[in-house]
C-alpha cells in the first residue's frame, strides 16, 4: 500500500457497489466486537480520522470472516489505532438483526472474507 497516494473517506463509499482494489480507506478503531470462535469472526466500528467528519457517514463496521480473521484477531488491533485497508476482496452485507452500532446509523457492513490487506500504523 506504499504506492497509495490518496485515501477515500468513509463517507464517500457506495454501499450499492462492490469496492475495487484502487479503494483504501483510513480510519481509526473506536469499537472492537471481540473474535467469535462460533462464527470464525471479527468486527471493528470504523471511523474517519477527523472526529468532525464522522457524522455523515464517516463510520463503517468492518467484519472479517475466514482464514484472516485468527491473524487479525491476533494482532491485537484495538480502539485508537489508525488502520489502512485495501477494500479489494470486501462486499457489503446488510447488518445481522438487532446490531445496535453507537453513534451514528451504519447502513451496511463491509465484510472482508477473501483477501486482506491492512496496515496497522
Amino acid at each position: 500500500m506504499s504506492d497509495i497516494k490518496e485515501f477515500v473517506p468513509i463517507a464517500e463509499l457506495d454501499v450499492t457497489r462492490i469496492p475495487s482494489s484502487d479503494v483504501v480507506i483510513e480510519a481509526v478503531v473506536v469499537l472492537r466486537w471481540p473474535f467469535s470462535s462460533s462464527t470464525g469472526s471479527i468486527a471493528f466500528l470504523l471511523a474517519e480520522k477527523d472526529f468532525r467528519l464522522r457524522r455523515a457517514r464517516g463510520q463503517v463496521r468492518w467484519q472479517l470472516i475466514g482464514p484472516s480473521t485468527a491473524c487479525v484477531a491476533s494482532s491485537k488491533i484495538n480502539i485508537g489505532d489508525v488502520v489502512r485497508i485495501n477494500l479489494a476482496g470486501s462486499t457489503w452485507v446488510d447488518n445481522p438483526e438487532g446490531l445496535k452500532t453507537p453513534g451514528q446509523c451504519i447502513e451496511r457492513t463491509l465484510e472482508s472474507n477473501r483477501e486482506l490487506n491492512v496496515q496497522v500504523c
